[in-house]
């Protein structure tokens, strides 16, 4: 898949087939998850790799009872040693740094895992407490997110939303003076009908949830 088309495709899944995910793939997507930016070049994002049933299903009790977790083959906890920012920085700048460098590999991991048309979803809501004693995790390693993985059970549309020229401003925080000017990403052409087959399946999907409740 095009970088860009699997940027604009990516989205949230919930629904996964009962199908296994080689070795070999996760570990090629874990490379290149890891081949993302890291704040100096300080490699401080660890990965906990769990794929047994027993486990994931307690991490899904220990996420708020979030069922669908149990239907994801994989399960990667995503976690950061802030040890060897500390030797440079302030505690608070080396757990912003650390979660910076894990996020940058989370969306990394992602956008890889979808080009072998694999999705996933990111898990926020969780006991840390009891994660930690789960999985043996250290109390100086910060558990920053959950990244479930599988292939998905449904071809749904991405989730809608909202365009760059609302969110971005000029010189100043909510200026939008020249923003027309200041991005011409909306002229080239071929950014431009991925935003129009995007906004295509946005409608199709906003129109069904109207008509669904209305």
């Amino acid at each position: 898949m095009d970088t860009l088309e699997n940027i604009f495709q990516i989205k949230q899944e919930y629904s996964y087939k009962r199908k296994p995910i080689s070795y070999e793939l996760i570990f090629g997507i874990l490379e290149a998850g890891y081949a993302a930016y890291e704040v100096e070049n300080i490699a401080s994002t660890r990965v906990i790799f769990v794929e047994t049933e027993d486990t994931i299903s307690k991490i899904a009790e220990l996420s708020n009872n979030q069922n669908w977790i149990r239907d994801a083959p994989v399960i990667l906890v995503m976690c950061s040693d802030t040890k060897l920012h500390k030797k440079i920085h302030t505690k608070r700048d080396s757990e912003l740094f650390s979660i910076q460098n894990c996020s940058m590999i989370s969306q990394n991991i992602l956008l890889t895992a979808s080009e072998f048309n694999l999705a996933g979803a990111i898990v926020n809501s969780f006991d840390q407490k009891k994660l930690r004693s789960l999985l043996s995790i250290p109390d100086d390693i910060l558990v920053n997110n959950i990244i479930t993985l599988g292939y998905p059970k449904f071809n749904t549309s991405p989730a809608i939303r909202k365009r760059i020229i609302k969110n971005v401003f000029y010189e100043k925080y909510s200026t939008k003076a020249r923003s027309d000017k200041v991005f011409p990403i909306f002229e080239n052409k071929k950014l431009k009908k991925l935003f129009t087959n995007f906004e295509n399946k946005s409608d199709k999907l906003l129109f069904k949830l109207i008509k669904k409740f209305k």
